[in-house]
């Protein structure tokens, strides 16, 4: 038998890698007979924990195949406001090795090793009067638990949904993104699909729109909002579209939260990342003091493949300078970055960079953590 108070008063997880165990999965797509999107939801094992985090954060999980532990960052689809357990959604992707792994062969019962919850994406401390959801495929995901948190902490505020996606097939979280549309008047729901379905679907209160993202919409969507937030999650090239709808001036003011999930295409940034010709072939001494490291890393090699070749302790979970898992300082030492998107301005200003998104120009000496 379960005894139930050690599970409503189990401990908060909130520092130190833990042992998930997968409790339940359930398939969210599919293209014919292959699964392209599952939702796995996990506890901590042996003992339980509750679990603490903000709408919109990730959770960065290790996973280990053909005797290499790969470490992968996935949004939270779970909501905070149910604190004994934790949901991802993972999208198959092409040559994607942990996704497609993580879909074809985890199931209920099977234990991951994962950190606590983190990341900069999530809600701000004081909300808004409306928000504004603007996402394309797994994009959905941390929009799906701001959704489910605010529904469930009862606020009545506006959520206004936009959902991009390839076709119907390829919708996440469909039905109960259509049955919030079909039951709160204060959810709106507009799916945009690259192609239409052939059966009319049942979208009630829900807007079907062909094609992408335009101004036009957008202009429409937001024209009798005045206090709200944008908040904008998907791959790179969908948050460049939407970028250039919100340089439109009426945009100006209004706060904007993102997060990408592949690398940005950075042509400056990523130029200035590449060695010139004097610096080409060149070696710099690389110093991680606090744990007794003294090393070498090339102009052309990334701070992350140096402190990985040298065994340090560092996460490279996206590798793309997206979610921050590699975070280090500089100390001492000039380094050129590709990326920011994981820093906030004052971490930034207090030398902290993305080792898998920059490399030496000078001698370094970094710290981790």
């Amino acid at each position: 038998m379960t005894e139930l108070a050690p599970l409503l008063q189990a401990p908060y997880w909130s520092h130190g890698e833990r042992q998930l165990i997968c409790t339940a999965r359930h398939d969210e797509t599919r293209d014919g007979d292959t699964v392209t999107a599952t939702t796995f939801t996990f506890q901590t094992a042996p003992q339980a924990s509750r679990f603490h985090y903000l709408p919109g954060q990730f959770l960065l999980i290790n996973v280990p195949i053909d005797g290499q532990t790969h470490s992968r960052a996935y949004s939270l689809c779970s909501a905070p406001t149910r604190p004994h357990a934790l949901a991802i959604t993972v999208k198959r992707v092409a040559a994607g090795r942990v996704s497609n792994y993580l879909i074809d062969t985890l199931q209920p019962g099977m234990t991951l090793a994962a950190l606590p919850p983190q990341g900069q994406f999530h809600l701000p401390a004081q909300l808004p009067s409306a928000l504004l959801l603007l996402s394309a495929g797994s994009g959905v995901t941390p929009m799906i638990a701001i959704t489910r948190t605010l529904r469930d902490l009862g606020l009545q505020t506006p959520v206004h949904f936009v959902y991009s996606a390839r076709h119907a097939g390829d919708l996440i979280f469909r039905d109960e993104l259509l049955a919030l549309a079909a039951a709160d008047p204060h959810f709106h729901l507009t799916l945009l699909l690259e192609s239409l379905p052939d059966a009319p679907m049942p979208l009630a209160a829900a807007r079907l729109v062909a094609g992408r993202l335009q101004a036009g919409l957008l202009a429409e969507i937001t024209a009798g909002l005045a206090d709200y937030q944008i908040y904008l999650c998907g791959p790179s090239g969908y948050i460049d579209a939407v970028h250039a709808l919100l340089a439109d001036p009426r945009y100006a003011d209004v706060p904007l939260y993102e997060e990408r999930f592949s690398a940005a295409t950075l042509t400056s940034n990523a130029a200035a990342t590449a060695p010139n010709a004097a610096q080409a072939g060149a070696h710099f001494a690389l110093s991680v003091p606090a744990f007794g490291t003294d090393s070498t890393i090339a102009a052309d090699e990334t701070l992350l493949d140096a402190l990985e070749r040298e065994g340090l302790p560092i996460i490279g979970a996206c590798r793309a300078g997206v979610c921050g898992s590699c975070k280090c300082k500089v100390e001492a030492g000039r380094v050129e970055s590709s990326s920011t998107l994981a820093l906030t301005p004052d971490q930034v200003a207090a030398g902290y960079v993305l080792a898998c998104s920059s490399k030496a120009r000078s001698d370094l000496q970094l710290a981790l953590g």
